[in-house]
């Protein structure tokens, strides 16, 4: 049940950075904020938590990025971060 957890929390990030993508500014950085305080997901398999661990660390790496450098600058950086939620998908769901 923590894999399934865990999936259902990826396919939520991506939902939301891809919402922060295409907001006003203010907007964005908040949803970027709120990504980047989600807990880790309990119990799950080492392939997830692994695959989640650096998916939240790019979110959280992102969300210091917002404040130093603004929005329009993290092109890259915000392709790294979709880039690990994907992964983070994946991996969950070949486990479901």
């Amino acid at each position: 049940m923590p894999d399934k957890v865990s999936f259902l929390k990826a396919r939520y990030c991506r939902a939301v950075l891809k919402t922060a993508l295409n907001s006003e500014v203010d907007d964005a950085r908040r949803l970027i904020y709120g990504l980047a305080t989600e807990p880790p997901t309990a119990s799950t398999s080492p392939s997830i938590r692994s695959a989640e661990s650096s998916a939240l660390q790019e979110l959280a790496t992102l969300a210091r990025r917002v404040d130093e450098r603004g929005i329009a600058a993290l092109s890259t950086h915000w392709q790294e971060t979709n880039d690990a939620i994907e992964r983070w998908i994946a991996i969950s769901y070949q486990d479901e």
